[in-house]
């Protein structure tokens, strides 16, 4: 026996000792030979072992073309004839879904992933069943039974699931198990699974819920227990798909704040260092403030260029008592080795780099950067600007590379307006801002209307012979009807503008312009306005500071606009008056993509016998609009008909939300009124206007709103389009 035994042995050794001389592939109907051998490994020539066997079975297999795989050997000459044996998986011919109602086929076959016409193994279909359960996961479905069956037909194999869409989960109550320190309905409010109540439906979220978990532990760390755990989570079925929820919590202990230290730092003295801290002493623990803190630190050092700077925090718990030291090593400064611009097509690579106020060789200041970044995104050229970073050196220089994204800059539009003041106008206007690629503005604008008519053309170079000179000049021809007289403008003026040196975002800038000014009175007008009817020039220069330190001018959500201007006419013909105008902006960017605008204007109008038409007249929308109010409807009373008045007073607080990155709605209060004399002036005295609305960057036509206000009056609604809010 022991005898018989050898000699098998030495037979199977010798057989796979010896070279493959052929090999020869069955069963095989829609997969090539080749692909077959050439993806097993074996071939002619090779020496023929148990393990390369092994290793060609288990090639074939992961294929997934094969449902069975076998290799028989026989001998061939002085060598062996390899056999593979395969059963191929079947061509599907059809699939079919049965019973889903939530999600159309078409998708279905997009998310399962399998193709009519190509081969599908068991784990293909085994993945389609859990892909169909995933995108009804994802659409919050979680009572669902996909069952896969297949059948054979003449043409192939046809898959069918089996779809059982069962009713969602929904929360009938969270139950919080061990909080001492916080109510359930305090720590619910942190979860985005809630329980039911009269306006929700509760629909349970299992991806929502993961997050809960980790904002339930926040909700403590931000109060002063950092070691709060959750322990167990149990769901307990109710009558139908309703579920109870409890969750039992861990808090640990309640900790404050101790001393605060620095070490290591040089740059900053700590005296200095303690104002970018959120928290102070006995105050109870946050993370958040601790994060806010370290975070701050950063800015503080990257406004100096530190971009190396590395701050441990090291805390020291003492009974309930946390001590924080930050360790501080500040590297050395990074500086700018090479500035790029890339992917700009048409824009001159000159426009964009003159508005960069950091170069090769400065230190790279982070408020500098953000600054650069703003001033060219604000040109108005660009739908997006990235910027690229990258070390240049071994010590720690950088390369910046400004990713430009070009948008049609040019603006074409054809619109009807209204008013309660110009009734119907219609509209043509035509702007190029950046012509030639130079960043000059041309444009032409024509309204006409039953009250208002107006012609106006302007050409804007930006960069006068390459220094930061602004230079503009327009004419026009404009008249309008008012309340109680015709107004009859034609002219043109020329403005220059310069940045400040040393006042970031600042700009002074002066202008001059002439015009004919017509003027026609009728009955219901005060009567210096009629005394001052008839046909005059005016000359006038105008001073001014503008600092606009906005994100985006179109659609702004931090930072200012603030400007103050002085408007003297009388340099020549015979109009004669001053101006003086102040006007601020203030934008601040609030979580969850809101922000807010603060704006306050006042204007004052100077001597007392002024020309009447150029009081200041409020209401509507425009430069001195209150929205809830017809367009030039708030003035004063002289010897009891309608005027102007010299001073004006304005405030506007808006609140904005951005669903998207073009459009997004609005909330607003305005506020204002106009006096004759100083002493006049009355906080108490202000016309209000509260309303909503939206607004729309539309390409080729620029800013689009409409807003609906309530006055005195009751609810007027606001069309504007191409002006700023």
């Amino acid at each position: 026996m022991n005898k018989l035994l050898v000699i098998i042995l030495l037979f199977v050794s010798s057989l796979y000792s010896q070279v493959i001389v052929d090999i020869e592939v069955n069963g095989n109907k829609l997969v090539d030979k080749t692909l077959i051998t050439a993806a097993s490994g074996l071939a002619v020539g090779k020496e023929l072992t148990p393990s390369c066997t092994r290793d060609a079975i288990k090639k074939l297999y992961a294929l997934g073309l094969f449902s069975d795989v076998a290799i028989d050997t026989e001998r061939k000459g002085g060598g062996a004839k390899v056999i593979i044996e395969v059963e191929e998986y079947p061509r599907v011919s059809e699939i079919e879904f049965i019973g889903n109602k939530k999600i159309k086929d078409k998708k279905m076959k997009e998310v399962c992933g399998i193709n009519e016409g190509n081969i599908a193994s068991d784990r293909q279909i085994f993945n389609g069943k859990v892909n169909i359960l995933k995108e009804y996961r994802d659409k919050g479905h979680f009572l669902v039974e996909v069952e896969p069956k297949t059948e054979m037909t003449e043409n192939g194999m046809r898959i069918k699931y089996f779809i059982t869409e069962k009713v969602n989960l929904r929360i009938r109550e969270i139950e919080i198990i061990g909080n001492k320190a916080f109510s359930d309905e305090a720590i619910e409010k942190a979860m985005q699974n809630r329980e039911k109540t009269w306006y929700r439906k509760a629909i349970f979220d299992a991806d929502k819920f993961e997050k809960d978990k980790e904002s339930i532990k926040q909700f403590y760390a931000e109060r002063g227990f950092p070691y709060a755990e959750i322990e167990n989570i149990e769901f307990i079925q109710l009558n139908g798909n309703w579920v109870k929820i409890g969750i039992t919590i861990d808090e640990g202990k309640k900790l404050y704040f101790g001393d605060i230290s620095f070490s290591g730092g040089e740059v900053i003295p700590n005296e200095k260092l303690y104002k970018y801290i959120k928290f102070k002493r006995d105050e109870v623990y946050d993370v958040k403030k601790l994060h806010e803190s370290s975070q701050n630190l950063y800015e503080a050092y990257g406004d100096l260029g530190y971009l190396y700077l590395q701050v441990n925090r090291e805390e020291e718990l003492n009974d309930s008592i946390v001590n924080i030291t930050y360790n501080i090593e500040e590297g050395n400064p990074a500086r700018v080795n090479y500035i790029r611009v890339k992917d700009n097509t048409k824009t001159h690579e000159k426009v964009i780099r003159r508005e960069l106020t950091l170069f090769p060789g400065d230190i790279l200041r982070r408020s500098e950067l953000i600054r650069s970044q703003r001033k060219v995104y604000n040109l108005g050229f660009f739908s997006n600007l990235t910027l690229g970073t990258r070390v240049a050196s071994d010590s720690g220089d950088i390369d910046l590379t400004f990713n430009i994204e070009e948008k049609q800059a040019g603006q074409f539009s054809v619109g009807v307006g209204y008013s309660a003041e110009t009734n119907f106008t219609g509209n043509v206007s035509i702007s190029i801002p950046n012509l030639r690629g130079l960043g000059e503005l041309l444009y032409i604008r024509g309204d006409k209307g039953g009250k208002y008519s107006n012609y106006e053309l302007g050409l804007r170079e930006p960069w006068l012979f390459d220094t930061p000179l602004s230079v503009g000049s327009n004419i026009f021809n404009l008249e309008m009807k008012k309340l109680s007289f015709t107004e009859k403008r034609k002219g043109g003026k020329i403005d220059m503008m310069r940045p400040i040196p040393r006042l970031a975002y600042t700009n002074g800038y002066i202008s001059y312009n002439i015009e004919n000014v017509f003027i026609q009175a009728d009955s219901s007008a005060p009567q210096s306005l009629i005394d001052q009817a008839g046909e005059r020039w005016k000359s006038a220069i105008t001073l001014g500071l503008k600092r606009d330190s906005r994100d985006n001018f179109m659609n702004p959500k931090e930072g200012s606009k603030n400007s103050m201007s002085m408007e003297i006419s009388g340099l020549g013909g015979g109009v004669r008056f001053q101006k003086y105008i102040l006007e601020s902006h203030i934008y601040n960017r609030l979580p969850l993509n809101f922000a807010t605008l603060i704006r306050g204007k006042f204007g004052m109008l100077s001597p007392k016998n002024a020309p009447t038409y150029e009081r200041f007249i409020l209401g509507g929308v425009g430069s001195w609009g209150i929205r809830g109010y017809p367009d030039l409807s708030i003035g004063t009373l002289e010897g009891g008909k309608f005027s102007g008045g010299r001073y004006a007073l304005l405030f506007t607080v808006e609140a904005k939300i951005a669903f998207e990155q073009n459009m997004y709605p609005i909330v607003f209060m305005d506020m204002g009124n106009t006096w004759n004399n100083l002493d006049e002036i009355n906080l108490h005295d202000l016309k209000r206007g509260v309303g909503f609305g939206i607004r729309m960057e539309i390409p080729m036509m620029g800013l689009l709103g409409f807003d609906f206000a309530h006055g005195e009056k009751g609810w007027t609604p606001h069309f504007q389009v191409g002006v700023e809010f």
